[in-house]
């Protein structure tokens, strides 16, 4: 038959072109029969192209016989068969028979092995759990779903492989949501993670921050920003109005606002007291610039304590008569009638002082009321003002003039009307 010969007069079988022989080794794989039947010798037998031909096992009775150029197949990693030969298989394609087939990319999931054998499928044990399959990261270009080669096979998501190739699940701080990376991430800045094998990570609570680092793993990392301090479950609330946070180290991430401290104001949320206007004071605690208030001996005159930089309203010296006890923003109180201050400032009442040429009602006792009235002194008195102590007596026969307030003893006149005369 086409394709077979045989050279003795025996009783042996045909020899097939394609197939080895006792007298011809292998000399004839990877040939086609080119004659009519009953050939009786090996001439006939023509060389398939370059890189084709059969599988010599598949050859023989009952078989295969290569008594046709079409019989002649390109081998294993090889495809695009012509008169003159089979080429190799493009990088990363397989073409794994003696067939016409083409050369083909591995399937999803499987890897580049050699051109001529099986993709292999990707296999990774894991520390725990089911295996991780058919899962690729290819090494090339990252939008492949076939591997370069083993190295590409990688863990379900949530996991990363190590260096013995288990597949282990991300540590806490750390995650892997994308089949484009390999190997968990840190998280990152401002957020956190405190459980394993996860795709991302929590973020901090409003108001919050890991203060720029990343893998933290409790949310306890999450320091609150300046001016608001650690409530509840994590979140972060401004001070209270009359405290402030100003701190923000990774070891105060518990710490509280903290009270005002004197002489400065702070409004919710504040990160750095404001200190009071010169020359004012406020108590610890004050939340607002209100609470700046004028010392004493200071006033502010009527009107808004704090108005717009252009009708602002500071403290100022109480004016001669007037007077202030007590921390506020009150104007200076007025002395009673016909009382003066001898300087400036006054802080009491009892800077009050009566006016030249009044005095205060004698006392039973010897100490005077600083709180008693001031009238003019009688004909016959004065008094030099700058107290609160009774008229002084001229002397005796000794009058003034009732018109003007007297002052000092120069003001004492012998009464001319009774004779008396000064000597």
């Amino acid at each position: 038959m086409p394709g077979s010969f045989k050279e003795h007069k025996d009783h042996a079988l045909c020899a097939y072109c394609g197939a080895p022989s006792p007298d011809h080794g292998h000399k004839l794989l990877h040939h086609f029969g080119g004659a009519d039947s009953g050939a009786d010798n090996s001439s006939h037998c023509i060389a398939c192209p370059a890189f084709s031909g059969q599988n010599k096992d598949l050859i023989g009775p009952g078989q295969l016989v290569m008594d046709n150029f079409t019989d002649c197949k390109c081998f294993p990693g090889h495809e695009n068969r012509s008169a003159q030969s089979c080429s190799a298989c493009p990088p990363y394609m397989v073409q794994t028979a003696f067939s016409d087939d083409a050369c083909v990319f591995c399937a999803p999931g499987h890897f580049f092995v050699e051109r001529n054998l099986a993709c292999g499928a990707c296999h990774l044990a894991a520390d725990g759990g089911p295996a991780h399959e058919l899962l690729v990261l290819n090494s090339l270009d990252p939008a492949l779903p076939w591997g370069a080669d083993g190295g590409d096979c990688v863990c379900r998501l949530g996991h990363e492989r190590d260096a013995s190739d288990v597949c282990r699940a991300c540590a806490t701080g750390k995650f892997r949501g994308s089949n484009r990376t390999r190997f968990c991430a840190e998280c990152p800045v401002d957020t956190f993670q405190n459980t394993t094998a996860n795709l991302g990570c929590r973020p901090c609570p409003p108001n919050s921050s890991t203060l720029n680092e990343g893998g933290k793993t409790v949310i306890e990392h999450c320091v609150c920003g300046p001016g608001f301090q650690p409530q509840t479950e994590g979140r972060c609330l401004p001070c209270p109005a009359g405290t402030y946070r100003q701190s923000r180290l990774a070891n105060e991430s518990t710490q509280a606002c903290v009270q005002c401290p004197p002489d400065h104001y702070c409004p919710v949320g504040s990160v750095v007291p404001q200190p009071c206007p010169p020359g004012e004071l406020a108590l610890p605690g004050s939340a607002e610039l209100d609470r700046c208030l004028c010392p004493p001996g200071r006033g502010r005159a009527a009107g808004p304590a704090h108005a717009p930089e252009e009708l602002s309203n500071p403290c100022l010296l109480c004016a001669h008569a007037f007077y202030a006890p007590d921390r506020s923003n009150s104007p200076c109180a007025a002395c009673p009638a016909l009382k003066n201050t001898s300087a400036l400032g006054a802080t009491t009442i009892a800077d009050c002082t009566c006016v030249p040429g009044h005095g205060v009602e004698p006392a039973a006792h010897a100490a005077y009321d600083a709180f008693a009235a001031c009238t003019p002194c009688a004909n016959g008195f004065f008094a030099p003002g700058g107290r609160s102590a009774p008229c002084v007596h001229c002397g005796w026969g000794a009058v003034t003039d009732p018109a003007s307030a007297a002052s000092s003893a120069d003001h004492c006149q012998c009464n001319a009307l009774v004779g008396l005369y000064a000597q």
